[in-house]
C-alpha cells in the first residue's frame, strides 16, 4: 500500500497556490472593499443616530418656546416703579396676615441694576406653622408674580408640624429700571 501523505501534501500545496491567486486575482480587494463597505454602514448609522437626536432636540425646543409663548401671553409680567416700595411691603405684609402669619419684620435690602428691570432685596421673619407658610408662598407666586423667593428657613420643633416655627425669608422684588443719569 501507498503512503496517501505525498497525495494529501500535494492537494494541500494546491488548494494554497489556489487560494492565493484567488486572493490576488480578485478577492483580497473585494473583502477590502466589503470591510470599507461596512465600516462606512457603521458611520452613516452613527450619523443618522446623531441627525434623529438633533431633531428631537429641535422639536422639543420649539415645543418650549411655544409653551413659553403661550405662558407669556396669558400671563403678562407687569413691572411696577420702583417708588412703590412702601405699597409692596404693604402687600407682602397684609397677605402674610390674611394666611396666618404673624410678621415679626419686614425691611427692604439692596437693589441691583440690571438692562430691563432692577431687582430689589425684601426680608421677611415671622412665625407661623408649616401649612400657612406654604400658603403663604403659594399666594405670593399667584398674587405677585414679580417677586420670587430667594432663599427661605424654617425652623421649629421636628416632627410637629403643627407648631409654630421661625421664618426667614429673602424675596426679590422686580422692578422698572431706573433711570441712570450720566455725569460728565
Amino acid at each position: 500500500m501507498k503512503p496517501l501523505w505525498p497525495m494529501h501534501a500535494g492537494g494541500i500545496i494546491t488548494l494554497l497556490l489556489l487560494l492565493a491567486v484567488a486572493w490576488g486575482v480578485g478577492a483580497g480587494p473585494r473583502l477590502n472593499a466589503q470591510a470599507e463597505y461596512w465600516q462606512l454602514l457603521a458611520q452613516l448609522q452613527d450619523c443618522r443616530e446623531a441627525l434623529q437626536l438633533a431633531q428631537n432636540s429641535e422639536q422639543a425646543a420649539r415645543a418650549r418656546a411655544v409653551f413659553l409663548r403661550e405662558s407669556i401671553t396669558q400671563h403678562p409680567l407687569v413691572l411696577h416703579a420702583p417708588g412703590e416700595l412702601n405699597e409692596r411691603l404693604q402687600q407682602i405684609t397684609d397677605l402674610a396676615v390674611r394666611i396666618g402669619l404673624q410678621v415679626n419684620g419686614i425691611e427692604a435690602g439692596d437693589t441691583t441694576r440690571f438692562t430691563r428691570c432692577n431687582a430689589r432685596t425684601i426680608l421677611f421673619t415671622g412665625r407661623g406653622r408649616y401649612h400657612e407658610v406654604l400658603d403663604f408662598l403659594r399666594q405670593l407666586h399667584q398674587n405677585m408674580p414679580d417677586t420670587d423667593v430667594v432663599a427661605a428657613t424654617l425652623s421649629g420643633r421636628n416632627g410637629d408640624a403643627s407648631a409654630q416655627a421661625s421664618v426667614t425669608m429673602k424675596l426679590r422684588w422686580y422692578t422698572t429700571p431706573t433711570a441712570v443719569v450720566a455725569r460728565r
